[in-house]
């Protein structure tokens, strides 16, 4: 069951449409009064009637406000079958700038009733980008559907642009090359690492100094 004050849409169907479209009834299983092109919005879904059943399931009819009146049918019915109800996704807004731009009932200037005028900046409501005569279908924010000219409205990005936060060091995850280096800085680290190294060479320099001496002392007694 559809429901009641949303837009419905016409279903891409080769198999069963006719040449690409659906035809449209004066009421349930009556006269044909047109026909829409498939994948088109068809009009606003006024209620849906209960019909017989066929081959098991409901044979229903849903009774739909047209956007575009066929003839003197303002109002007519389709089969459920052909229909899906339009799940609007993207928000839409005037464009900057733009005054008093119209929000119509219909996708036409002559026959339309104008619900409310938007200035630049503000929130239309949500579409998928349906068009019909030049005017895009929306789920209006306020309620409703409503059409808008697809001049006057630009879409409102609802992706997330959060900074990449780097993930930090775990300090179990250590590697081997942290650890790498001489085995002066492994042991006494980096930041006495010179000290220590002037202060090795110089205990070598005087043992060296010891030990000639000792052989010199040793020489002069022998001779």
């Amino acid at each position: 069951m559809m429901t009641n004050s949303k837009a419905a849409k016409t279903r891409v169907d080769k198999d069963f449409n006719v040449n690409g479209f659906w035809y449209v009834y004066d009421r349930p299983n009556g006269k044909i009064v047109g026909k829409i092109a498939e994948n088109t919005p068809a009009g606003v879904i006024m209620r849906t009637d209960t019909g017989t059943l066929v081959n098991g399931e409901a044979n229903n009819w849903v009774y739909l406000k047209l956007f575009v009146p066929i003839g003197t049918y303002a109002y007519a019915y389709m089969k459920e079958t052909t229909l899906f109800e339009v799940v609007p996704k993207y928000t839409f807004t005037i464009q900057s700038g733009r005054k008093n731009v119209n929000v119509r009932d219909l996708p036409n200037q002559t026959t339309s009733k104008v619900l409310k005028k938007l200035n630049g900046g503000q929130i239309v409501g949500k579409s998928n980008g349906d068009k019909v005569n030049g005017f895009i279908l929306f789920e209006l924010a306020t309620g409703g559907i409503g059409f808008v000219s697809e001049n006057y409205v630009t879409t409102v990005s609802t992706e997330r642009t959060d900074p990449e936060v780097p993930k930090p060091a775990d300090p179990a995850d250590k590697t081997t090359t942290e650890k790498s280096g001489t085995w002066i800085s492994n042991f006494f680290g980096d930041a006495n690492k010179q000290a220590v190294k002037y202060s090795l060479l110089g205990a070598g320099v005087l043992l060296l100094g010891l030990l000639i001496g000792s052989r010199f002392k040793k020489k002069k007694k022998n001779a």
